[in-house]
Order: structure tokens, then C-alpha cells, then sequence
């Protein structure tokens, strides 16, 4: 089963591919934006993209390189991110990739996974074996290209000096053959000296159109089944975050609240927006309705991501 397809972001893919075709893309980005927005896929699509063999428009989507890519198994994309810490207290940079290429098997099965709880981080180990792999030649492609997905997760200790050392070095000064994709939803969160190794791109929230067409697929909709949400499809909503679930009571007082203005309160990307009557006048009880909303989102149960 393959990724998910990318869903919106157009206007960063032409940046993007442009900065390609003229030769200047910089070699260490961070993508950054809200979470669920599928900055990882976008991270996973780019590597695709600067590894593609294929005639153009690349990627492609038929070539060698973009089918293993696809697959999720391409030997110089290496995809990282938030795991619970190995039994061995020093595992070897061999036993890391095993765990990730493991990992990412998972997540390829259906291309529709929950976010890692949060006592998983991207540990000093991690980085060691992206360090590792680095200086080593591509397998098959060109080039390599390492995926750092959710980085302000990133744990580095006083006691691993060396590590974060030879990771600034390796963003500052990556081989001529990688790239270097770090993804955030809090940028802020990332060290300085890490932040100011890297060029930032934002990543907007996805248009409605694009949430649509990633809650259609095929695999969402199937994991949506098995979370038990598709038979209470009238109450899962979709914000920047992913797909949300509100409850048969939250549905239930959010509808009521909804009857009170009629088509004067739209939901836009789960974000209640007001829009103004055709004579200028607001609806009556506007600061009730969205004190009310602001209370029942605070309830909201993220469900599921896609990269």
C-alpha cells in the first residue's frame, strides 16, 4: 500500500520545483506550518521529486526511483521521527535504521496513522545513524535525502555534545549528494543554533477542497470505519489538525447552536468563521454562539494523520 496521495499545497510545490530547476534549492529546510497539514508527505513528496528519473512532469509517479519512494522503501529517502526509546541504552546506527525501516512499514499499510504519543521524541541515537547514513554514497539514486518529521521532538542531552555538534555540522554542510527536510509545527520549540542552520518555508493550512479530497480516500475512509467515526459522520470535522470527532453530545449542541443563524455561521477547515448579513447586521447572540463553540472544540479528539 502506498502513501497517501498530497492533497493542496500547489503553490509550495512550484516554489518548490522551481528552485530545482534553477539549481538553488538549499540544501537543509524546515518546513513549517500547523500540524496535520501533511508537511511530512510534503517533505516525503520533495525527496521523491530531487530523486526522480522519469521524464517530466516529475515526480513522475513511474519511475524505479518513484515507486520505491511511493512504497515507502527507497533506500536514500530516509524517513525519521518521533520513537520510544530502544532496550539497548546505545543501539548501533544498524539497529536504529532497523527500527525505522520498521516503523515506516507500518505507517505505509494503510498511509494513515495516529500522531506518536508524546513520550516518544527523536533521540540523540536517531541522529547518530542520520549522520551515519549521510556520509555514506547513495545505494540507487543520485542523491540522499533525510526526512525529519515532527523535529521540535528533538532530544539532545549535555551529555551528547558530540552528537548535536556533528548534527549542526551536518546541517550546516551536508554532502553535495543529501538534502535535509525538517518538519515542525512548532518551530519555536527548535534549539536557535538549529534553527538558524536552516531556510524556512511555511506551509499554510490546507483549502477545504484539499481536507475533502484527503478525508475521500479510500484508506481514510477505512480508518475512519475502524475508529468507529464514519457511522457518526455528521459529527467528525476537519481542521488543520486532521480529522476531528466531537461526540454525540458535542454534535448535538453544536447543531443546536448552528439552527440559532441559520447560514450566517459556516464551517471552514473546522474554524468557525461568521459571515455577515447582507445588510451589514450581525446575527443576535454572536458572542454566546462562539463562546459556545470555543468550549465544545475544547473537547475535540484528534483521530488520525497523514503524514
Amino acid at each position: 500500500m502506498p502513501l497517501l496521495p498530497l492533497h493542496g499545497h500547489d503553490a509550495v510545490r512550484r516554489r518548490l520545483d522551481d528552485a530545482i530547476r534553477r539549481d538553488s534549492l538549499p540544501a537543509s529546510l524546515l518546513l513549517q506550518g500547523p500540524a496535520g497539514v501533511g508537511k511530512q508527505r510534503l517533505a516525503l513528496w520533495l525527496g521523491q521529486r530531487l530523486i526522480c528519473s522519469g521524464p517530466e512532469p516529475r515526480p513522475c509517479g513511474q519511475c524505479q526511483h518513484c515507486r520505491y519512494a511511493l512504497a515507502g522503501n527507497h533506500p536514500d529517502i530516509h524517513w525519521y521521527f518521533p520513537r520510544p526509546r530502544l532496550k539497548d541504552s546505545d543501539p548501533s546506527p544498524e539497529d536504529v535504521e532497523d527500527d525505522f525501516r520498521e516503523a515506516v512499514g507500518e505507517r505505509t499499510k494503510t498511509g494513515v496513522y495516529p500522531p506518536p504519543p508524546p513520550e516518544e521524541a527523536i533521540l540523540i541515537a536517531t541522529i547518530r545513524a542520520m549522520g551515519h547514513a549521510a556520509a555514506l554514497a547513495p545505494a540507487l539514486a543520485a542523491r540522499k535525502v533525510f526526512v525529519l518529521g515532527e523535529a521540535d521532538r528533538l532530544v539532545v542531552r549535555d551529555d551528547s555534545e558530540y552528537a548535536a555538534g556533528a548534527f549542526l555540522k551536518l546541517l550546516e554542510e551536508p554532502p553535495r549528494s543529501a538534502n535535509i527536510i525538517l518538519t515542525s509545527s512548532e518551530p519555536g520549540s527548535l534549539i536557535p543554533t538549529i534553527r538558524s542552520r536552516l531556510v524556512a518555508i511555511r506551509v499554510p493550512p490546507l483549502g477545504a477542497d484539499a481536507v475533502d479530497a484527503v478525508l475521500a480516500e479510500p484508506a481514510m475512509r477505512e480508518a475512519l470505519t475502524a475508529a468507529g467515526v464514519a457511522e457518526r459522520a455528521d459529527c467528525v470535522l476537519h481542521d488543520r489538525e486532521g480529522a476531528l470527532e466531537l461526540g454525540f453530545e458535542g454534535r448535538r449542541r453544536l447543531l443546536r447552536q448552528s439552527r440559532l443563524v441559520g447560514e450566517h455561521i459556516v464551517l471552514v477547515g473546522g474554524d468557525l468563521r461568521v459571515v455577515e448579513h447582507p445588510q451589514g447586521d450581525r446575527p443576535e447572540r454572536l458572542k454566546e454562539i462562539e463562546e459556545s463553540w470555543a468550549t465544545l472544540t475544547k473537547g475535540v479528539q484528534k483521530v488520525l494523520r497523514w503524514a
